[in-house]
């Protein structure tokens, strides 16, 4: 059953500080509200200087709340960032404020996706850390939804192309501030995860050294990339080095970051395009190998990283599920987690049937608690299939027209509530601002 959080926001008002830079004054120092939009006045009317080419409102994002523009103002701002003086004329913050507005205003039908895409497209040419850090959930996102598109590989070809240029910047090895390395922990993950070369060139040698020194660790921040770009991409290592790393972390004596290093590792098997490989793990689940100490929890790892993956591999892990259900269920205690999961992943109508057949199959036999995660993985997975109808088009013509060709091939084997500001820009005459619903912050 849907609960408090997915409940509609009410339609409130609030006090909303309003300030705004511009191609004219681009002074984003000076942050105090130039005027407000109170509950009584929720609509207000500015004239503006009338050779102004663009303008970005709420400098610094020093007011809680989102900025939606009318398409030709939004297309000014693509302009400012897809050209050289994108990192003169509009701050690090405010970047990554419109990377994060436009994403989500995307999300929620307020902006298509033909402005969202040609935005984030200016990450080709950014390299600083917040920007990348608002991109990367709204992209992994996109990458989540569209996975089951005959046409994803044109978006893969798209994250190849706009995190190259920050993998040069930031690498798998390098500077050890706590800002790298959180970069290296979010968007090196999409330059490796998207096949972007050197950084595969990099998980070989890092891979490689591992094999070879068996006192050499992995450094935390790059785990998951390091190991998603091992199961997903043809990079010169030896055979079969996967399964010989597990079983290494595996029976390996217990260390600090052990136990996270593993469960890295069972996460980025939904990375593997491999099929023989995403049955040996899926094997695992289903008996206790004597010797072989793989936990309950390491089992259901396993499951959710396999769902969290792609396509194939989720609907691997739907099937293996479907046709081993009494013993899987029996083995894992509950699988509330799983429906969980399923339900936020699922982005296909043939994943969407198969889970559909097990919940009907097998509903009555789950404790409540399951049976009603079960129940809203199929009410989340209906919202995912009406966003692909929605969106997918879009998606698609926006890389199209853009020549994102889509080039990769797969191995022969195989929160909080914020309010909104709807900006409606006649530039060179008035600005007006409205405030509107909530959207998500």
């Amino acid at each position: 059953m849907p609960n408090e959080i997915d409940s509609p926001p009410k339609n409130e008002l609030f006090y909303v500080p309003i300030n705004y830079a511009s191609s004219v004054s681009k002074d984003f120092d000076t942050t105090a509200p130039t005027f407000w939009l109170t509950p009584s006045s929720p609509e207000v009317t500015v004239s503006i200087e009338s050779d102004i080419n663009w303008l970005v409102v709420n400098k610094q994002q020093t007011g809680y709340y989102r900025v939606n523009y009318d398409e030709a103002s939004w297309n000014r701002l693509v302009g400012v960032l897809n050209s050289d003086r994108f990192d003169t004329d509009l701050p690090v913050i405010n970047r990554a404020q419109l990377v994060d507005d436009v994403a989500n205003l995307a999300r929620a039908g307020e902006v298509g996706y033909d402005i969202a895409l040609s935005l984030m497209q200016y990450l080709e040419r950014e390299t600083e850390y917040i920007p990348w850090s608002t991109a990367y959930n709204a992209l992994l996102h996109l990458d989540r939804m569209f996975s089951s598109s005959s046409d994803y590989g044109k978006f893969e070809d798209f994250l190849r192309t706009i995190t190259g240029c920050m993998y040069e910047n930031v690498r798998l090895t390098g500077l050890s501030d706590h800002i790298s390395r959180l970069h290296r922990g979010n968007t090196v993950y999409l330059a490796c995860y998207s096949g972007v070369q050197k950084c595969l060139d990099d998980v070989s040698t890092m891979v490689n050294k591992t094999v070879e020194d068996t006192t050499f660790v992995i450094p935390e921040e790059v785990q998951a990339s390091v190991f998603c770009a091992l199961h997903r991409h043809s990079i010169p290592v030896p055979a079969d080095v996967q399964m010989e790393l597990f079983e290494t972390f595996l029976l390996a004596p217990d260390q600090p970051g052990q136990t996270d290093m593993i469960n890295r590792f069972l996460s980025s098997v939904g990375c593997s395009r491999n099929e023989s490989i995403v049955q040996y793990y899926l094997s695992l689940t289903l008996f206790n190998e004597p010797g072989f100490p793989i936990t309950t929890q390491q089992k259901i790892q396993i499951y959710l990283g396999l769902i969290n993956g792609s396509p194939e591999t989720r609907m691997a892990a739907l099937q293996y599920m479907n046709n081993h259900f009494a013993t899987i269920t029996y083995f894992l205690g509950s699988v509330d987690s799983l429906f969980t999961e399923l339900g936020n992943r699922i982005n296909s109508k043939a994943e969407y049937e198969v889970l559909a057949g097990m919940v009907e199959t097998y509903g009555d036999t789950l404790p409540s608690d399951s049976r009603d995660a079960a129940n809203y993985a199929l009410v989340q997975a209906e919202e995912n299939l009406r966003w692909i109808t929605k969106y997918a088009g879009a998606i698609t013509s926006w890389l199209e027209q853009q020549n994102y060709e889509g080039t990769t091939q797969k191995p022969s084997d195989g929160g909080a509530v914020a309010h909104s500001i709807g900006i409606i820009v006649a530039i060179g005459c008035v600005l007006v601002l409205i405030a509107s619903n909530a959207v998500n912050k």
